[in-house]
């Protein structure tokens, strides 16, 4: 009954577009609370399709690559390519922008997940492979075969 009270609530509060209730940024948080547990329920085709787990893959890099894309598009007068005399004009400009913005920082981090990212992952399973394995190591390796040490960095087995 009172998830029923806040939802009749909000729904009026987003209709008459008051904040009576919820402050703005509460009300966004509860559309993406619900918006979170309908996807847990059921996967929309609009939200996830291979583009947006693409995204989500590559999103760590796309959080570093942007800044980097945003200072150069700056630095080389790629802001605006046409005048913002009108607000029509300033919003094709801002479109284009972030069409540009976004294509760079794809492409950037697509480069950067595969270069950087995934080998270092691979690392960090081999490290985590190798304590499961009963080997505790700091940046050590090991022959699997013979046991015997291979690398210069410290390497021991538990108990020794």
């Amino acid at each position: 009954m009172v998830v029923f009270t806040l939802s009749i609530l909000f729904l009026t509060q987003l209709a008459t577009h008051t904040n009576f209730i919820f402050p703005v940024h509460v009300q966004f948080g509860i559309a993406f609370i619900v918006l979170g547990y309908a996807l847990s329920l059921k996967e929309f085709d609009a939200l996830v399709n291979p583009v947006t787990v693409y995204f989500g893959r590559i999103s760590y890099s796309m959080y570093l690559v942007h800044f980097a894309a945003l200072y150069w598009l700056t630095r080389l007068h790629c802001v605006d390519f046409i005048p913002t005399d009108t607000e029509y004009l300033a919003l094709i400009n801002f479109a284009l922008r972030f069409c540009l913005l976004v294509s760079l920082t794809v492409l950037g981090s697509t480069i950067t997940y595969h270069l950087v990212e995934v080998p270092f992952q691979n690392i960090g399973k081999k490290i985590i492979k190798r304590r499961e394995d009963g080997y505790r190591t700091t940046f050590g390796l090991v022959w699997k075969q013979t046991g015997e040490i291979i690398s210069c960095f410290s390497l021991r087995r538990p108990g020794r």
